[in-house]
C-alpha cells in the first residue's frame, strides 16, 4: 500500500513500505521515468486514513488541558484557508486529523498564505521551517513576486533551536558579520588532550618541553650538543603531545593497513575535528547543509612521510602522507562539500588557516568551517634543519623576552575549531 501525503504544482510526496516504492518506481510507467528523492528523515504512515482513523486521534487529544487564546490564525495545509474553531481542543483535534489522516496541499497553502499577507499588506515578513524544502523556496519566490515593498527572511529551526536568515533585504558589508567558535577540541603537550586541561595549562603557566620521546627518533644518534657531527641537532627538547598514535581505525571507516600507512596527523585531524564537531551540536542534515562546510588546515611539514619515503611503499602511501590529503579526508569522511585547504606559512601555517576560514564565511562561500591547525614531530632532519639555521634552543623552553633567549622549542599540537557565520547560525 502506497498513498500521497503531500503534492503541489512541482512536485508529489508518496509513503508506503519500502518493497511497494520499490516495486511503484521501477515498475510503473507513470513514475519510471519521473527524478525521485528518497525522504529518510519520514519513518512511519501519515497523512492517511489508511493508517489512522477518529480513535487515535481521540488518543490523542484526551487529557490535555487547553486555554481558548490564539493570537494568531493558523492555516490549514490542507485546505490552505484558516481554521475554523470554537475551542482551542477542537483546534487541535482538527489540526491532528489533518496531521495523521489528510494529504496535505502545499499549493493551497502557499496560495492562501500569499493572500492573506497581500491584503495585509506588512512591512515585514518572516518565515520559519523545520527542515530545508524546496517549499519555502516557493514561498520566498511567491512573497518576492507578491510583496516587494516588504523585508522578506527565512528562519530555519533545529531541537537546538538554531535559525537560518537569508535576508532578502539589501546586503550588509559582509566583513561586519560575526562569526561565531561553537565548537573546539585539541591535543597539546603536557597532557591537554582537551580544552579544560589546555586551560589548565596555561593558567598554571607550566613549562612543558621535555627530551625528545624514543618513539619519535634517538636523541643518542642525532642530537650534537657541539654541533659538529653532520644531519645532527644540537639540542634534543621540544614539547610533544602523548600517544599520537592512538587511533580507532574502525570507527573512522579505514582498514588496518589503510592506518598504518597514515599520518598520524591526518589520524589525529579526523579524531579532533570529529571530537570538535560533536561538541559544537553539530547534526548532519540540520541547520547547517553539508555542501556549505569546508576545512582549512594549516600544517608546515609532513614528517611521516618523510621518514618513510624509503620503506615499503604501498597504496596508501600518497593519500596517507600528502598534506593535502588530511583536509580532503575529513571532508570525505563527514561528506562535506564545501573547499578543502591545507595551508603551508611555516610557523604562521595555523593562523592562515583561519584566517583563510573566516574569509571563506564572510564571502558566503561556505556557512561552517573546520579549521586549525596539525603537527607531529617524528623526522629528525627536520630538527637539523633549524637547528643549523639557528632556529632551536639549545637549552630547552622558549625564553620570550628574556635576555637569555637563544632560541625556539619545537612543539607539536592538533587544534581543531568549528567556527560559524552569525549569519547563517544564530544560538
Amino acid at each position: 500500500m502506497a498513498t500521497v501525503f503531500s503534492n503541489d504544482d512541482r512536485s508529489v510526496s508518496i509513503g508506503g513500505p519500502p518493497s511497494t516504492l520499490k516495486s511503484l518506481f521501477s515498475e510503473s510507467e507513470v513514475f519510471k521515468h519521473t527524478r525521485k528523492v528518497p525522504m529518510k528523515k519520514v519513518q512511519g504512515m501519515w497523512h492517511t486514513d489508511k493508517a489512522y482513523g477518529q480513535e487515535h486521534i481521540r488518543q490523542i487529544v484526551e487529557g490535555i488541558t487547553l486555554n481558548n487564546q490564539l493570537c494568531f490564525p493558523i492555516f490549514s495545509p490542507v485546505t490552505g484557508r484558516p481554521f475554523e474553531w470554537t475551542d482551542c481542543t477542537s483546534l487541535l483535534t482538527e489540526m491532528m486529523t489533518e496531521i495523521l489522516t489528510k494529504s496535505i496541499r502545499w499549493d493551497q497553502t502557499i496560495d492562501g498564505v500569499s493572500a492573506h499577507l497581500k491584503q495585509l499588506s506588512p512591512d515585514q515578513a518572516q518565515l520559519w521551517s523545520l527542515q530545508p524544502s524546496h517549499y519555502m523556496v516557493s514561498v520566498i519566490e511567491r512573497w518576492s513576486t507578491e510583496l516587494p515593498a516588504t523585508t522578506l527572511s527565512h528562519h530555519m529551526m533545529t531541537p537546538a533551536i538554531i535559525s537560518l536568515r537569508l535576508e532578502q533585504s539589501p546586503p550588509r558589508d559582509a566583513k561586519s558579520a560575526k562569526i561565531a567558535v561553537v565548537g573546539m577540541a585539541c591535543r597539546f603537550p603536557g597532557g591537554a588532550d582537551d580544552t579544560e586541561k589546555f586551560w589548565e595549562l596555561l593558567a598554571q603557566g607550566r613549562d612543558v618541553h621535555v627530551p625528545v620521546p624514543t618513539d619519535r627518533f634517538d636523541v643518542d644518534t642525532h642530537v650534537d650538543p657541539k654541533g659538529e657531527k653532520s644531519n645532527t641537532s644540537k639540542t634534543p627538547y621540544g614539547c610533544f603531545i602523548e600517544s599520537p598514535g592512538l587511533f580507532d581505525a574502525f570507527f573512522f571507516g579505514m582498514s588496518p593497513r589503510e592506518a598504518e600507512q597514515t599520518d598520524p596527523m591526518q589520524r589525529l585531524a579526523l579524531v579532533t575535528a570529529y571530537e570538535a564537531l560533536e561538541g559544537s551540536g553539530y547534526v548532519p542534515g540540520r541547520g547547517v547543509h553539508q555542501r556549505r562546510v569546508g576545512t582549512f588546515y594549516g600544517c608546515a611539514s609532513d614528517d611521516y612521510r618523510e621518514v618513510n619515503s624509503g620503506q615499503d611503499i604501498g597504496t596508501y602511501f600518497i593519500p596517507g602522507g600528502c598534506r593535502a590529503f588530511g583536509p580532503g579526508r575529513i571532508n570525505y569522511f563527514l561528506n562535506f562539500w564545501g573547499p578543502s585547504y591545507s595551508i603551508d606559512t611555516a610557523c604562521s601555517s595555523s593562523l592562515a588557516a583561519i584566517q583563510a576560514a573566516c574569509t571563506s564565511l564572510w564571502s558566503g562561500d561556505i556557512d561552517m568551517a573546520i579549521t586549525g591547525g596539525m603537527n607531529i614531530i617524528s623526522n629528525s632532519d627536520v630538527y637539523a634543519g633549524l637547528s643549523k639555521g639557528h632556529f632551536l634552543s639549545p637549552t630547552g623552553g622558549c625564553k620570550t623576552w628574556d635576555e637569555a633567549a637563544d632560541g625556539y622549542c619545537r612543539y607539536v599540537y592538533f587544534q581543531n575549531t568549528v567556527f560559524i557565520s552569525s549569519g547563517i547560525w544564530k544560538c
